[in-house]
């Protein structure tokens, strides 16, 4: 993913950074991956990695898995 600069590990502003930088999927692809990182600098996070319609997010807090 290169070079994280000033944005703080596991920050919203990283989860953002992450969506920028990751490539574009293909539209008929659909996954969600939460994860949950113990210890990071600002304590426990949760995130979700969201593929669909083409597009790559990294999302916040877990959230519903997607329907198929």
């Amino acid at each position: 993913m290169g070079e994280n600069g000033p944005v703080r590990f596991l920050s919203r502003a990283w989860l953002a950074h992450l969506s920028t930088v990751t490539s574009t999927a293909s539209p008929a692809t659909t996954l969600s991956v939460h994860q949950r990182v113990t210890g990071g600098p600002d304590g426990d996070v949760d995130y979700t990695l969201r593929v669909a319609g083409g597009q790559v997010t990294f999302e916040p807090g877990p959230e519903p898995p997607m329907s198929t």
